[in-house]
């Protein structure tokens, strides 16, 4: 999901200006308006089938695929920005999205209660934010690098997992 979600800002700080100085030049021509008088819309545009038409013989225009491609990555982009820090908020809290819900609604009923400082129930597999980090992702040097990991643990290693 982080590969994923960096990939969709990486392209959105690429496109940015070859999409934005356009656009800028087109409002600044016909002012700010959803429709213009050709039919076409904010983006300027031209019809389905035309895009369509272009993309199949191969000649659709670098100005086109960008007002396609930019808002499109913007907008993956904030999506999977949302759901990557829920996860990681589930990830430190040590919680699966269940549990999760779940702690929600007691502490939602005990303020419909009037019982705010009722103690909320305590988690038995957290181990503070930072440990339950290191324990889903591993070494966090490793985290952001496409690394090959071979499955299989070594011979030796059984004996250190039986010994802790």
């Amino acid at each position: 999901v982080s590969f994923l979600t960096l990939g969709c800002w990486y392209g959105v700080f690429m496109l940015y200006v070859p999409f934005y100085e356009p656009l800028k030049k087109q409002v600044k021509e016909h002012g700010w308006h959803f429709f213009y008088e050709n039919g076409t819309g904010f983006l300027d545009l031209p019809s389905l089938t035309t895009i369509a038409s272009d993309f199949c013989s191969g000649t659709i225009e670098k100005d086109v695929v960008i007002k396609i491609v930019f808002p499109l990555l913007a907008a993956v982009g904030l999506l999977q920005t949302m759901f990557l820090c829920y996860h990681i908020l589930y990830i430190t809290s040590a919680l699966t999205t269940l549990e999760y819900k779940i702690l929600l609604e007691i502490q939602y009923q005990q303020l419909l209660d009037g019982n705010p400082d009722e103690e909320k129930p305590v988690n038995p597999f957290s181990r503070g934010w930072f440990e339950n980090l290191k324990t889903a992702i591993g070494p966090l040097y490793l985290v952001f690098l496409p690394v090959w990991v071979d499955p299989r643990m070594p011979a030796n290693s059984s004996e250190k997992v039986h010994k802790e």
